[in-house]
C-alpha cells in the first residue's frame, strides 16, 4: 500500500496501528485482572525535518478519513476544552452492539497532528495533563466542568494520536516544560 514514497518503514507501521485502533476503538480489550486494556494509542513519529514523517501521517490520515468520512478528527491546533465540548455533543457519539446483544456507547476521537509543538502551544503543561488523564477512561467517564458550560460527561473516551516532530524540539523544550 505505500511503496513508492521514501517514507521509513516504522512511521507507516506506527500510523497504520494508529488507524487500526482508531477503527477498532474501544469494542476490543485484554482483560487484565481489574482492568480492561483498551488499545488506544499516542505516537509521536520523530525526525529530522524532511524524513517524511508528515507524509506516513497524511497517508494515515487520507485512509482513515476515505474508509470512515464521519470519524471525529482533530484540528492542528486546538484546546483541551474545545475537545471535551466535542466530544461530549451528540456528533461524536458512536454506539455500537456487542457481543451480548447490549448497546455500548463511546466518544472516538483521534489527532493528527502536524507538529505536536504547534497542538501543545497553548498549554503544554495542561494538555498532557488533559491527554493522560483521558486515556486512563477508556470503558468509563470522562468528567470536565469550565463556569460557561457547566458539567460534560464523555462517556467511554477512545483517544488516539498521531503527531509528527522533531527530536531537537523534544529535547529543548518538551524536556524543560514538562
Amino acid at each position: 500500500y505505500n511503496q513508492g514514497n521514501e517514507c521509513p518503514r516504522n512511521y507507516h507501521i506506527w500510523s497504520g496501528l494508529v488507524v487500526l485502533a482508531s477503527t477498532t476503538l474501544n469494542r476490543c480489550h485484554l482483560y487484565h485482572g481489574y482492568f480492561n486494556i483498551y488499545p488506544n494509542l499516542y505516537v509521536c513519529l520523530v525526525g529530522k525535518q524532511g524524513s517524511r514523517k508528515s507524509t506516513a501521517k497524511d497517508i494515515a490520515r487520507d485512509l482513515l478519513t476515505t474508509t470512515f468520512p464521519d470519524y471525529p478528527i482533530s484540528a492542528s491546533i486546538q484546546t483541551r476544552e474545545d475537545i471535551v465540548k466535542f466530544m461530549a455533543a451528540d456528533e461524536c457519539l458512536f454506539s455500537y452492539v456487542d457481543e451480548n446483544s447490549a448497546t455500548q456507547e463511546m466518544r472516538p476521537f483521534t489527532l493528527f497532528l502536524n507538529e505536536l509543538k504547534n497542538f501543545l502551544s497553548f498549554n503544554p503543561g495542561g494538555m498532557i495533563e488533559f491527554l493522560t488523564d483521558i486515556y486512563d477512561r477508556g470503558g468509563k467517564i470522562f468528567n470536565s466542568s469550565t463556569l460557561k458550560r457547566g458539567l460534560e460527561n464523555v462517556i467511554n473516551p477512545c483517544v488516539n494520536m498521531l503527531a509528527c516532530e522533531t527530536p531537537d524540539w523534544i529535547i529543548d523544550k518538551l524536556k524543560l516544560r514538562i
